[in-house]
């Protein structure tokens, strides 16, 4: 009773005699949200001043404009294949390329929205917890990994943010299903299918909590992705991307494979040392009792995915797929931490050393682009920002487009010079597309873009690198391209061709292509030469 007198006489005599505690928890949420303010600032500041644009972004870029411009989805124009491995990513990039006019354009402003709303997020879901948003977001900003490929034109930025959005969802709502968590895990399916494996333990841990409600609560969700992958196929033919099969159609010992997993993962020790120790804290400090079974289940996601990218031989992007390994441990590790850190002395003492390591990351080399050149070691894993900075860092880029004179439009241009009847071979499709008239097919010996040599079994020999598996032409392949006439001598490519070509050129509904889309789909997806 007294107190509540205390606290009425001080409301009527003004803030000047406010209790000593109010004034204290006041004091508290002001630099409570100063700090928050502060990390994020720093955070989306070190992603605008490292902000670029990877050579493989132009891949999904080239097939949004030739979708505004009525000639398909598709890298080549009127040639139905999915060149883009994130639906969801080429998706969002339409109306900002439409609005924006720009293929460079779109692609950072694509990341830095995300980038954008991520940190509001943050803020905003973790702000009840105390000091967890502004550690988190130090966290962020003290990893070079996530800041770079926080832009980059790849789909990582749209993956950081729902995968953000998921675990906020699973450790607010604890082991109930829920339509937002079902949603989420289906965005981030569509984003990338192997992403479905972040999600995976805890829509299982939901379904067992409760079997009945989790299925009626999937259904829609389940329906939006069921829908994509339906017109996958229809238009398309196939459900999964292009990509997915130039890259794992290969032949290779698991032993290898594995080996180059373990490569790709100590190349982020070395890079990037607090991505590392995150994952490997948190992987621990779960299996502690009285954790609760959401964050288990979002810890046991990230370990999931890490064995996965360990067995099927890693990247070569260095870092590209620990960026969302690494958010997921930063916001379990910073859950199972929670008592710990709700003592602002402790709370501080961990943000410090964080921002200490933003500030390195800030001011680092990376935010500099300078003249380099892109040595590819013997693990094939490179820093990919360092080696495109120079002409695609954000930069560089606002005062002229700097990105169109990289060397691989030149030397497109070449090789188109050499060419007739508007086919190219060429190794690569990204930047090097816009050295030459958008009415070029061009043949990527890579196959990222190319429907029939992607469906072509490779077996490289030696030291190969991950996610570069170079096709022979077959022998009459850019022939029948020019000439609109299968010239093609091995019998399996041309059965292959003739029905990919149907898939891709024909009509969509006549029955002839839906028959080569069921076969393709069912009996003979693939020819070893």
């Amino acid at each position: 009773m007294a107190r509540f007198v205390q606290e009425a006489r001080a409301a009527i005599a003004g803030d000047d005699e406010r209790p000593e505690s109010s004034v204290r928890a006041a004091a508290s949420v002001d630099l409570l949200s100063l700090a928050t303010t502060t990390a994020g600032a720093v955070f989306l500041l070190s992603v605008l001043r490292l902000a670029w644009v990877s050579d493989d972004a132009f891949i999904t870029i080239r097939s949004v404009e030739h979708l505004l411009a009525g000639e398909g989805f598709g890298p080549n124009p009127g040639v139905r294949v999915q060149a883009f491995t994130s639906a969801l990513w080429a998706l969002l990039c339409v109306p900002l390329r439409w609005m924006t006019g720009d293929p460079y354009g779109t692609l950072v402003l694509a990341g830095l929205l995300c980038s954008l709303v991520l940190t509001v997020l943050l803020g905003r879901g973790l702000r009840p917890l105390g000091w967890r948003a502004p550690i988190v977001l130090s966290f962020l900003a003290a990893s070079t990994s996530f800041v770079e490929f926080s832009t980059s034109g790849l789909e990582n930025s749209l993956t950081h943010l729902l995968a953000a959005a998921f675990c906020l969802e699973r450790l607010r709502r604890g082991n109930r299903p829920t339509v937002t968590m079902f949603a989420l895990a289906g965005a981030l399916f569509l984003t990338r299918f192997d992403l479905a494996l972040l999600a995976a333990p805890s829509v299982v841990i939901a379904l067992v909590a409760s079997p009945r409600d989790a299925l009626r609560r999937a259904v829609a969700p389940a329906g939006a992705v069921g829908a994509w992958l339906a017109f996958a196929t229809l238009y398309y033919g196939f459900p999964q991307p292009n990509t997915a099969l130039a890259k794992l159609n290969v032949v290779l010992p698991w032993a290898s494979k594995l080996g180059r997993g373990f490569e790709y993962a100590l190349d982020i020790a070395a890079r990037d040392p607090l991505v590392v120790l995150v994952f490997v804290l948190a992987s621990a400090l779960v299996l502690r009792r009285g954790v609760s079974r959401p964050a288990r289940g979002l810890q046991l996601g990230a370990v999931s995915y890490f064995a996965y990218l360990t067995i099927i031989g890693g990247d070569f992007m260095s870092g590209r797929f620990f960026t969302a390994i690494y958010l997921v441990s930063v916001l379990v590790l910073v859950e199972v931490c929670g008592e710990l850190l709700a003592a602002p002395r402790v709370a501080v003492a961990v943000a410090v050393p964080l921002g200490l390591a933003a500030a390195l990351v800030f001011f680092g080399e990376g935010g500099a682009p300078k003249r380099t050149e892109c040595h590819v070691p013997i693990t094939g894993v490179v820093n990919e920002r360092a080696c495109y900075a120079e002409h695609t860092a954000l930069a560089h880029n606002l005062a002229s487009a700097k990105w169109r004179t990289h060397g691989y439009l030149a030397d497109f241009k070449k090789a188109l010079a050499r060419e007739q009847n508007g086919v190219v071979a060429f190794e690569l499709v990204g930047m090097a597309a816009y050295g030459g008239d958008r009415k070029v097919h061009i043949v990527e010996r890579f196959a990222l873009s190319d429907p029939l040599l992607a469906r072509i079994r490779v077996s490289p020999e030696g030291r190969w690198r991950a996610g570069h598996f170079l096709r022979e032409l077959p022998a009459g392949y850019l022939r029948s391209l020019r000439m609109g006439e299968n010239h093609l001598k091995d019998p399996c490519i041309r059965a292959l061709y003739d029905d990919l070509d149907l898939i891709t050129r024909g009509p969509l509904w006549s029955k002839e292509r839906l028959a080569a889309i069921w076969r393709l789909n069912t009996e003979r997806g693939v020819c070893t030469p």
